[in-house]
């Protein structure tokens, strides 16, 4: 299997509570820097840009957190973060995120 055929999926939403009061709903755990200048959400892309390439990537996050992540991974297409309109579970967290890559890998088959 080619790095092209695999496909990344960070879940990275929640309510910033876990780690409170350093943690809000609007820059939760992932989003702050607790080791090094690197969030955690930005080490787990560097970590995983060894796999495939980062339009491969594809970030499931919330409203709140959306325009934080596009600051944080300006490299990172900006179709590839996906804002569930609500927090729901893990479940269905990557659900969506196999939705969207589904209907975009249809998309560009019928173009070639």
């Amino acid at each position: 299997m080619s790095q092209l055929d695999r496909y990344i999926l960070v879940m990275a939403g929640g309510r910033g509570e876990r780690f409170w009061p350093v943690s809000r709903e609007k820059t939760p755990k992932q989003l702050i820097r607790l080791l090094g200048d690197r969030s955690f959400l930005q080490q787990t892309v560097d970590r995983v840009l060894e796999l495939v390439p980062i339009e491969n990537i594809l970030i499931i996050t919330n409203q709140a957190q959306t325009n934080e992540v596009k600051k944080q991974l300006p490299n990172l297409p900006v179709d590839n973060i996906i804002a569930e309109p609500c927090g729901r579970d893990t479940c269905a967290a990557i659900s969506l995120g196999a939705a969207f890559r589904k209907r975009r890998w249809r998309c560009c088959q019928r173009i070639i």
